[in-house]
């Protein structure tokens, strides 16, 4: 019925627009994805905003409170941080990332045994994150405790072996390390 010139026009037709608005629709689709993933860290002040809204609609959603919380600490309002992140983590207390952040409001007022804590719980629930080891590493720094600091930074290091902060602290905590006595 069909020969190979109406089968070929047929595609052309109707094939090839059919499949544009598919690509336009998940280009479409992935295009809303990253513009609310790049709505975080975008403008701080817009962040905490945003969020407060989607907070409103959606009062138990923890990733909120995460984003407004981490939006307040980039803002150094530390106080409403730390209402926004305790809130995160009453709501989801398995989000590593809510202790990090809140361990960095209390690394940021001087409590260094809560900022500790906080990092012991995150490194606890994601133990594969190398940012998370070095964070307590300065903070075991802070605290004088050089030899756990070694010990998170060379762990940093296993696990991202290509940052250069990771081995540049691990080279001033060796130097301390050699001139303590």
């Amino acid at each position: 019925m069909y020969n190979d010139n109406t089968s070929l026009r047929l595609i052309i037709k109707v094939g090839i627009p059919v499949l544009f608005l598919i690509g336009c629709w998940v280009y479409g689709y992935i295009k809303g994805l990253t513009e609310k993933d790049t709505m975080q860290g975008r403008d701080p002040e817009k962040d905490v905003k945003y969020y407060s809204k989607k907070i409103k609609s959606e009062p138990n959603n923890y990733i909120n409170y995460f984003e407004r919380g981490t939006a307040s600490l980039k803002l150094y309002d530390y106080e409403s941080a730390l209402i926004d992140l305790n809130k995160s983590i009453e709501l989801n207390d398995k989000y590593s990332e809510a202790y990090a952040n809140r361990g960095a409001v209390y690394h940021a007022l001087g409590q260094i045994q809560n900022a500790l804590n906080d990092y012991n719980m995150a490194v606890e629930l994601n133990p594969d994150s190398a940012i998370l080891y070095y964070n307590r590493s300065v903070l075991h720094y802070d605290l004088n405790d050089i030899n756990s600091a070694v010990a998170d930074v060379k762990t940093a290091i296993e696990l991202n072996p290509a940052e250069k902060d990771y081995l540049s602290f691990y080279g001033q905590l060796q130097y301390k390390l050699e001139n303590q006595s």
